[in-house]
């Protein structure tokens, strides 16, 4: 019979020892840094996890979301810019954002001559560089556009701001994740560190020198 209490006590002792262990904070703070609440649930911190894991999905799901209508109106303008204007589908950004300013690549080539000549060849008589200059920075006919219509110039314009409020919206979000997983990983760090030096296991002898008591301590 005492043999039997003798195990109860000591498999008692172990579950508690086991309960009782401390938490490694290196890996509440990495869990927490790969997926904000994982940590907390290391922790048992349930409340917390269940914070920052809802808030991760939200903006994880809002950054995806602002990436697929700016890709969206990316394809939008791009479309209407050939089909309205006669720019190649394959133009690079920088004409795109030229025939957003010029209804037109002869107006923008003009204006561009103008700059040239006066810089060049009216302030420094020098006709070989506003030649060169104009040569080198014109826009050649393949890459030309004409806006027939100000309607769909317009409808360009605002395709356009679109795309850049979409980008700026995507780069909160990025922000919002990364500052979801700091608060998270701090969060994690102090709680480990808390947790770990707020309970104790330690033994007491008895007076009599009849054995030991152990003793667990949690300070609130």
């Amino acid at each position: 019979m005492k043999k039997i209490i003798l195990i109860c006590l000591l498999s008692l002792i172990g579950l508690n020892l086991f309960a009782l262990e401390k938490k490694s904070v290196k890996k509440a703070v990495l869990m927490s840094a790969i997926l904000p609440g994982t940590g907390q649930l290391y922790l048992h911190s349930n409340t917390k996890a269940g914070i920052f894991l809802a808030s991760d999905l939200v903006i994880i799901s809002s950054f995806l979301r602002f990436g697929k209508e700016r890709s969206i109106a990316i394809d939008n303008y791009q479309s209407l810019a050939n089909s309205q204007a006669g720019l190649r589908l394959d133009a690079n950004n920088e004409l795109y954002n030229l025939a957003q300013k010029y209804k037109s690549s002869e107006i923008y080539n003009n204006e561009l001559e103008m700059s040239a000549r006066n810089y060049y060849y009216l302030l420094n008589n020098d006709y070989q560089a506003y030649i060169d200059y104009v040569n080198t920075n014109k826009i050649p006919d393949e890459n030309a556009w004409n806006w027939t219509e100000d309607k769909h110039f317009q409808k360009y314009k605002d395709l356009r701001e679109d795309k850049q409020t979409y980008e700026i919206y995507q780069n909160f979000a990025l922000g919002a994740i990364i500052i979801n997983r700091l608060i998270s990983v701090v969060d994690a760090a102090i709680s480990a560190n808390k947790l770990n030096n707020n309970s104790q296991i330690y033994t007491v002898p008895h007076f009599e020198g009849k054995g030991l008591t152990l003793i667990y301590e949690y300070k609130f």
